[in-house]
């Protein structure tokens, strides 16, 4: 049977501490406790050596795939995506072991006992990791395969084992009501706003899968129309999604290029490219007046922005938030524009259809990795994993779980 996990790591003074409740959904669940021997700064090394070590290099074999979500046909492609997917493997079990030496031992362990298909929910202002990428077992992939003392097995990354979700834990600036939110959420039937940087497309011209195209095409077959959503890719009608608080969608989605420094430093900048030399903060957010009306689901299709900045509040997750969404997707490295673009709208397909996010991403996580695709990994769900559509678009059965707050 599943079970379900919530993992807390807080900053108190001096210390990071760490609080683990896990067990099967209808009994008491067992608690761990543990104190961090890093700090802040050290934490930051570790999501730095992560995006230093799968640059846009690595997966920039995405960019020229007819279908950047199909399994590789043979030869180079197949290659690199062992390549790839290694490198991930390597990276996770480097962070499961610097997080196992510094105090979370006893926690990794018994949270890497759950079945597969369990619940782990990461609460935090300090420790915002790819926990996706954890894997249990030493792994290099600069050692010969003859000579490792065990092969790679994908099946073991946790995102591939378990429905992930991240809660911003803030001090006390903003009193988020989930419940309020939900029933925002939830108050009319779903309704996507799409808004696209179609500079993107300039790079794609002689490519066979040309990522704003997609995007289109996928409006015209699945919305259907104005009733279920609409398409915006101009500054001028983005402006009008991100501002004005009489919009209405339940999933605000903005596929653009996007950067974010270093999440845990105090200078951290976060900036989303909506246009040609046309930059949005967080900061341009927060300082607008309004919220809005539904609550809406944020998904940052950029390149590495969405990610909070636990050292500020400044970060586009918690500017979001002041302006009433329920939560954000994200990324964590840098993501190939075709993988994301086709990414982003099978997953707003499977949101129409009525699935919770958590099992929509976790559904297309396992899907992805069985076809040696790591990408889907690096995307973080900040929001409830239980959350869905108001209203599924057509019949489709969603997993029954009942809400908890994050």
């Amino acid at each position: 049977m599943p079970e379900q996990a919530t993992l807390t790591i807080h900053d108190v003074g001096s210390q990071i501490r760490a609080t683990c409740l896990v067990g099967p959904p209808d009994e008491d669940p067992d608690e761990y406790v543990a104190v961090l021997t890093r700090d802040r700064a050290s934490l930051a090394t570790l999501i730095g050596s992560i995006k230093k070590a799968i640059p846009g290099e690595t997966t920039s074999i995405w960019a020229g795939l007819k279908d950047p979500l199909a399994a590789p046909a043979a030869g180079l492609v197949t290659q690199r995506f062992k390549e790839c997917m290694e490198l991930t493997i390597e990276e996770g079990s480097k962070l499961y072991a610097e997080l196992s030496d510094h105090g979370l031992g006893d926690i990794l362990r018994r949270l890497d006992q759950m079945p597969d298909g369990s619940r782990l929910r990461v609460s935090t202002d300090c420790a915002f990791l790819p926990w996706e990428i954890l894997y249990p077992e030493p792994f290099s992939s600069g050692t010969p395969e003859r000579f490792r003392p065990a092969p790679a097995e994908p099946r073991k990354l946790w995102g591939y084992r378990f429905v992930t979700s991240y809660n911003l834990l803030e001090t006390g600036q903003t009193n988020v009501k989930w419940g309020e939110l939900r029933a925002a959420h939830r108050s009319g039937p779903p309704y996507v706003s799409v808004n696209l940087n179609t500079t993107i497309e300039d790079s794609f011209t002689n490519r066979p899968f040309h990522p704003i195209k997609h995007h289109l095409d996928f409006f015209t077959s699945r919305l259907g129309g104005a009733q279920s959503g609409e398409v915006n890719d101009s500054p001028d009608e983005i402006y009008e999604q991100l501002y004005a608080p009489e919009q209405q969608p339940t999933l605000l989605y903005l596929y653009c290029h996007g950067t974010n420094t270093n999440p845990y430093a105090p200078g951290n900048e976060e900036l989303l490219e909506i246009d040609a030399d046309v930059r949005i903060k967080p900061v341009n957010l927060s300082s607008s007046k309004g919220e809005y009306a539904r609550a809406p689901v944020i998904f940052l299709n950029s390149c590495t922005s969405g990610q909070p900045s636990p050292l500020s509040f400044s970060s586009f997750h918690s500017a979001f938030r002041g302006k009433k969404a329920i939560g954000l997707i994200g990324t964590a490295i840098e993501m190939p524009a075709t993988f994301g673009a086709a990414f982003g709208c099978e997953l707003i397909n499977r949101y129409l259809a009525g699935q919770q996010l958590g099992v929509a991403i976790y559904a297309l996580r396992r899907e992805l990795v069985e076809r040696g695709i790591p990408l889907a990994l690096f995307y973080s769900l900040q929001c409830p994993a239980e959350l869905s559509a108001p209203a599924a678009a057509q019949p489709q059965a969603a997993t029954p779980t009942q809400e908890a707050t994050p």
